[in-house]
């Protein structure tokens, strides 16, 4: 009992202080009750921090489904370098054999060629103009060390015993087309194309493209006319055989590439393009520099700039050019690595649209809906 209940208890009673003591002593018990009655409030509050915690349990369980596989591996585009390499030799020959006549390039020249492809980052690489299959294989090596890995390889060539054709590519290469027809006659002559025609179908997630390769023949490898009628015996060769693909399949993704050796209004582009307007033409990609130029040479015995190096691609696979992302590469280091300048071209790869697939629907119209005077 408190002590100053002691107290006035000791005093005789009156209603007054009997009035007081009850008093008080309803103060002393009210207090102790609110005393108390604090546990209960901590609890409740204790408790309504607690819960929250539960909820991040909840949040780590859509990740695995932002990284699924199928979906992360799915590429939207294609990016396809096509590059005429100078000769680009970096394998030594032996005395006395036919390799002893090359000529190496310097470890810069090879160090900016890496540098350019690697920082184009291509899906597929379509080369003109490089050494035997061992020297693809190290410029393969080299541009792995780089952080480009294009694991698939396809090399070959003509009657050139120092420049062939390459490819390089990221997705896997069929073998089940046959093999290009390189041989002709000029002036009853017997004669062979001097880089062949190099014809890789690429696998891309089971869409498949063709990459037809050609080099022709340059403009001071025969006297004139010579040269100029080879290159166009060749450049037909090269026509054949896209025509034999979409002879299979008029629908066919297809690119011709390489260096012609010859402009843009030329019969070698001419022959190779075909009927303008049909399905089976093959429309040459603008590719411009930063400073919206197009030449792809500069020819040092004549001192002229030139576009000698194109991409053709088909009627179908132009629909899926990305246009204004096509460009030819004028990095800094260009020369070092090449006489020639590379072309990026990229390919969208998303689902075709609607308008896409109604392009070929004009071809079934009957003669009574078409218009006069149209074929």
């Amino acid at each position: 009992m408190p002590t100053c209940l002691l107290f006035t208890m000791s005093k005789p009673a009156s209603p007054v202080r009997v009035a007081l003591i009850l008093f008080l002593c309803s103060l002393f018990w009210g207090c102790r009750d609110a005393g108390h009655a604090v546990p209960p409030d901590e609890s409740a509050a204790a408790t309504s921090v607690v819960a929250p915690v539960e909820e991040p349990k909840t949040e780590p369980e859509p990740e695995p489904e932002s990284v699924e596989p199928p979906v992360a591996s799915e590429p939207k585009q294609l990016r396809f370098l096509s590059c005429n390499l100078e000769a680009h030799q970096i394998t030594r020959g032996v005395e006395g054999e036919e390799r002893s006549l090359k000529i190496l390039k310097a470890a810069k020249e090879i160090a900016a060629l890496a540098k350019i492809i690697v920082d184009a980052d291509p899906d597929v690489l379509g080369i003109s103009s490089t050494g035997d299959r061992n020297d693809l294989v190290e410029l393969q090596r080299k541009l792995k060390e780089s952080g480009l890995d294009l694991p698939n390889l396809r090399h070959t060539g003509g009657s050139d015993p120092l420049r062939y054709l390459g490819l390089l590519s990221r997705y896997p290469i069929h073998d089940s087309n046959p093999a290009p027809k390189i041989a002709y006659e000029l002036r009853d002559e017997p004669m062979v194309m001097m880089r062949g025609i190099l014809h890789a179908q690429v696998d891309v997630h089971g869409r498949e493209l063709h990459f037809i390769g050609a080099h022709l023949i340059s403009k001071y490898e025969l006297s004139d006319p010579s040269q100029e009628q080879s290159r166009s015996h060749e450049a037909y060769l090269v026509r054949e055989h896209a025509d034999t693909i979409l002879d299979r399949d008029p629908s066919a993704l297809a690119i011709v590439y390489g260096t012609l050796n010859d402009t843009r209004n030329t019969a070698a582009n001419y022959i190779v393009e075909g009927d303008d307007g049909s399905r089976s033409y093959f429309e040459a990609v603008d590719h411009p520099d930063s400073l919206d130029e197009m030449w792809t040479y500069k020819d040092v015995w004549e001192d002229v700039y030139y576009r000698a190096d194109f991409v053709h691609v088909s009627a179908s696979l132009l629909e899926m050019v990305v246009a204004d992302q096509c460009r030819t590469i004028d990095d800094a280091q260009w020369r070092n690595a090449s006489d020639h300048r590379p072309l990026l071209s990229i390919i969208g790869l998303e689902a075709p649209t609607s308008e896409v697939e109604d392009v070929p629907s004009p071809d079934s119209n009957s003669d009574s809906t078409a218009t006069p005077g149209t074929p």
